[in-house]
């Protein structure tokens, strides 16, 4: 199988307390009115301009950075509602301190009043209109911050992850697992430099092998990103409120890319988000099946931290073989192909500045409500509601009502998982909901003679119609209750016919083999009958006949044992 692998990011800020070797020291103030500006971002920037390290001013807007070595260095300072400013170069010796004030100007960043074109083009930074630069430098503060600490350390930082695997053969998630870390804030994937996504691309294939990469903050405000793609401006105010930065590889580029949007709020200018999807991917990944979204938050001291984030991948491989045939290449006739989605992500819990005080980001989502039911109005218990494509889920009370919280606006496909539906590989339906907090969404698992319909037709049942029994099971051994892969399971039945000639009593045989988990299935077993079921193992191993009947549901679980004996 095509492996879907991503990375991603975490945000880490710190100041250190002592420094040796070439040190820049200094403040960051308001030019009006002198106060000192926390939480600012500092880049150490080379003789040519080229960003060697960041720091994040303290509540008292000190920064102290340790430069590599002699040689002409000068700083650059951003925060967003402050106008970026660059100090003069000037000369560090061996072991020499230097000390800087830095003067930046508050300005206003709504975007409320800015007039948007209607189709405006796709330009590059260094080329871009005075309102895609404005647009930009208020992104640019964020992203600066966010990235500013990715090499620091925070003492304590919890995250929960998920991943989820859907299988599209059998519409099956099969794997739905998240789990919480807490520990010092160490990245826990391994970096890829913006030069290199320059040279090779968001995606890299080897072999049977595909590798996404996902963007982070330092990835987005890199040279090398910003020279191979173009921006334009894009108003959303009059729906949602918010203004868009869309950002498309420059024309030509036909490396793996990504295209997509970051999103501002209109009227206080602050990043929320960033959309995107993978672009120029091999030919082996299906197109539109890669993207993702990144989430942006500010911290109550003026530093942002990235804290949710999805990503979508495809899993592409080779379809199951069919049983053998003597004679046939079992290879004949397969190839590669979409079989399901890997979906994960992660939200930041919660992160330390100091061991005594605990800064957890104000909850500020919506709440999505909603009830499972059966075909019939039952509610359904135990069954867990998700939204596709991220961490949002919740498990069905006794009264089939579920709870999500702190959900991030925006459009979502909300759908369920149950026990049974696994079972028999059934997926539910799948509606889309507006996150707003409005309403109550109302999800119903499949109907018995829909679902009987979706398992027989997936085993190549050629006669479904509503009238249609499924009959299914484990096979297990009868004192361990363990579950026996590839026995035989004989079903029999009489059925009456009535003729000129007079009563004439057929028995009826249809036989299966358990599977690999244990299963077996029938279908097509006329409605309203008894029958019998018997599993047996080659050898001198079998069950007793088991009666199950009259069969007038559309789908009927039994599951049979064998045991030791003479057949």
């Amino acid at each position: 199988m095509t492996a879907a692998r991503c990375l991603l990011l975490t945000i880490l800020l710190v100041v250190p307390v002592s420094l040796a070797g070439q040190v820049v020291r200094g403040a960051a103030r308001d030019v009006d009115s002198g106060r000192p500006i926390e939480s600012g971002v500092v880049t150490l920037l080379d003789a040519d301009g080229a960003a060697i390290r960041a720091m994040l001013t303290d509540s008292a807007g000190q920064f102290a950075i340790r430069a590599p070595g002699p040689g002409r260095y000068h700083l650059r300072f951003e925060r967003l509602g402050f106008l970026p400013t660059t100090t003069d170069r000037f000369a560090l010796d061996e072991g020499e301190s230097e000390s800087r004030v830095i003067s930046a100007k508050a300005v206003t960043v709504s975007l409320e009043r800015i007039v948007i074109t209607d189709s405006p083009r796709c330009r590059v930074l260094r080329e871009a209109d005075t309102l895609t630069a404005r647009v930009w430098s208020a992104v640019r503060g964020v992203l600066a911050s966010a990235a500013a600490g990715e090499s620091g350390l925070y003492p304590n930082m919890t995250i929960e992850r998920y991943v989820r695997d859907f299988d599209q053969m059998r519409r099956l998630v099969t794997q739905d697992r998240r789990w919480r870390t807490t520990g010092a804030s160490k990245s826990p994937f391994v970096a890829v430099s913006a030069r290199e996504l320059e040279k090779k691309g968001f995606a890299v294939r080897d072999r049977d092998t595909v590798t996404f990469y996902a963007p982070d903050a330092s990835t987005l405000i890199a040279e090398e990103f910003l020279r191979t793609h173009c921006f334009r401006v894009r108003d959303d105010r009059a729906e949602r409120g918010r203004v868009g930065l869309e950002i498309e590889p420059v024309p030509g580029r036909s490396l793996p890319e990504i295209k997509g949007t970051l999103w501002l709020a209109a009227e206080s200018g602050e990043l929320r988000r960033l959309e995107f999807a993978y672009v120029n991917l091999p030919e082996v990944v299906p197109p539109g099946s890669a993207d993702g979204w990144v989430e942006f938050r500010r911290l109550p001291r003026g530093a942002w931290v990235v804290d949710r984030w999805a990503l979508r991948l495809p899993l592409v491989g080779m379809p199951p073989a069919a049983a053998p045939v003597p004679g046939v290449d079992p290879a004949a006739g397969r190839h590669r192909r979409w079989l399901g989605t890997h979906e994960e992500g992660g939200v930041l819990i919660s992160l330390e500045a100091d061991p005594s005080s605990q800064i957890k980001p104000e909850s500020r989502g919506a709440i999505v409500r909603g009830s499972v039911h059966t075909a019939k109005g039952e509610p359904v218990a135990g069954a867990r509601a998700f939204l596709s494509g991220t961490g949002y889920s919740a498990v069905t009370d006794d009264d089939g009502s579920f709870v999500m919280r702190d959900v991030s606006a925006g459009r979502y496909r909300l759908s369920l998982t149950h026990p049974r539906l696994d079972t028999l590989g059934v997926m539910a339906p799948v509606v889309e909901i507006s996150a707003d907090g409005q309403g109550d969404h109302r999800l119903a698992v499949p109907a018995d003679d829909e679902i009987a319909r979706q398992v027989c037709a997936a085993r190549g049942d050629t006669t479904v119609n509503r009238r249609t029994t499924l009959l299914y099971g484990y096979v297990r051994e009868a004192g361990s209750r363990a579950v026996v892969q590839r026995a035989k399971i004989t079903i029999r039945w009489q059925r009456a016919t009535v003729s000129a000639a007079g009563v004439e009593v057929r028995t009826q045989t249809v036989t299966t083999e358990s599977d690999a988990a244990g299963q077996y299935f029938i279908c097509g077993i006329p409605p309203g009958l008894s029958v019998t079921v018997r599993a047996t193992l080659p050898g001198t191993r079998r069950g007793g006949e088991q009666p199950v009947g009259p069969l007038d549901a559309p789908v009927t679980r039994l599951d049979v044992e064998v045991e030791d004996g003479r057949p």
